[in-house]
């Protein structure tokens, strides 16, 4: 009897992966591995799927056999990352609100399972170089989570999608005070190299930043507070905060904004613009006076986020159009040797790597997709500050 248990769950766990591949050539009309947020593309079989048990067996049986505390703890965030491609492809295909539902707590049971796994550990070389890792999967977790709830119209999935990144925000704050300066090279890795328009990117660095620090207790905010004036600087003190002058603000789901196309919590980014406010009246050491282009600057911006409109095209627009204007923005500043060849051929390689995945083509659907209703999309990486057409180009 024992043996036909054994035989029975083998069998079922190797059919799970064959469905699981079966599955993965099946693409949707937008597959979720189009987002630069996506750690993991493993999507395979979905909660809403009868089969999804095997699945999480499957991934249980890895875990009992992984006995190293930090390399459980890692495999517990690759297994987080699969679920994240699951919530996305689920809310992007199903009509199902309940199988969101299902999904979220799916991804919010491994975050608290992994959260407990990071504060069992003892800080040394090996679990730093861990938390730098988990650090910079989850900050991509935050903007993922960012980009959806701010494009999302209904409340009831919004709720839902802020549950799932509340716990991403703890599990962020968990890490930085587990170890700040390991955490920061993971989190600051991704803030640095967001693909939005200099300036726009500081401003969401600064929004996320913040985010994780009304989690944190307050002795271990003092690493974010560091990481906050270093971006700062480069806003104020390199004038790059001077652009807001061209910046658009809209409004998109309730408490949120769009600026130039990049999602902002507006109760985040207001504090942040009172911060700037601040920074920009201090008393330049070299003139002996504050800055007075960087103070009409985010006066400028403040007015502009207390005008916004409701955004009446998706809060995504114009990707792959935006990414080939700054790639020529790039060539012109290399033309007039303003950018030297390394700093030109690493910007544009990311650059193009972003066009590639925006502009993409995605397969056709199958008859049997054809009533699945049209996703909302994947999460487009604003390049340039154009935002006046839709998303055609990115999602041919």
């Amino acid at each position: 009897m024992k043996k036909i248990s054994i035989f029975l769950i083998l069998g079922l766990l190797i059919f799970s992966q064959v469905a699981l591949g079966e599955e993965n050539k099946t693409k949707p009309r937008l597959s979720v591995a189009h987002s630069p947020y996506i750690v993991s593309e493993k999507v395979g079989i979905l909660p809403t799927s009868p089969l999804y048990f095997t699945k999480e067996l499957w991934r249980g049986i890895k875990l009992f056999f992984t006995f190293d505390p930090v390399k459980k703890a890692d495999l517990e965030s690759q297994i987080a990352d699969e679920k994240l491609a699951e919530l996305v492809k689920v809310y992007e295909t199903s009509k199902s609100k309940e199988a969101l539902q299902k999904a979220v707590q799916n991804y919010v049971k491994t975050q608290e399972k992994l959260t407990n796994r990071i504060k069992n550990l003892e800080v040394n070389p090996k679990v730093e170089e861990l938390i730098t890792k988990l650090a910079e999967r989850n900050t991509r977790h935050l903007i993922l989570f960012d980009e959806l709830i701010a494009k999302e119209k209904d409340q009831l999935i919004i709720d839902d999608l802020i549950q799932a990144r509340q716990s991403s925000d703890a599990i962020t704050a968990n890490q930085v005070d587990k170890s700040w300066r390991a955490a920061q090279a993971g989190i600051e890795n991704v803030l640095n190299n967001l693909p939005y328009p200099e300036g726009v990117k500081e401003l969401k660095a600064l929004e996320v930043l913040t985010k994780i620090e009304e989690k944190l207790p307050e002795e271990a905010k003092k690493g974010i507070e560091t990481a906050k004036e270093n971006i700062e600087k480069r806003l104020i003190e390199e004038g790059k905060i001077q652009s807001a002058q061209k910046w658009e603000a809209l409004q998109s789901s309730e408490g949120w904004y769009a600026i130039n196309g990049v999602p902002v919590e507006k109760q985040a980014v207001e504090k942040v613009i009172e911060e700037l406010e601040e920074k920009a009246k201090e008393v330049n050491p070299v003139s002996q006076r504050p800055n007075i282009v960087n103070i009409e600057a985010i006066k400028e911006l403040k007015t502009k986020i207390e005008e916004a409109k409701p955004a009446e095209t998706n809060l995504v627009q114009n990707i792959c159009e935006s990414i080939e204007k700054q790639i020529k923005q790039l060539e012109e500043l290399f033309k007039n040797k303003e950018i030297d060849q390394e700093t030109f051929n690493s910007k544009v390689a990311i650059l193009k790597k972003e066009l590639e995945k925006c502009s993409k083509p995605s397969d056709q659907p199958s008859e049997e997709q054809s009533s699945v209703p049209k996703p909302i999309g994947p999460v487009c990486p604003q390049i340039a500050p154009d935002t006046s057409k839709g998303l055609e180009e990115c999602l041919k």
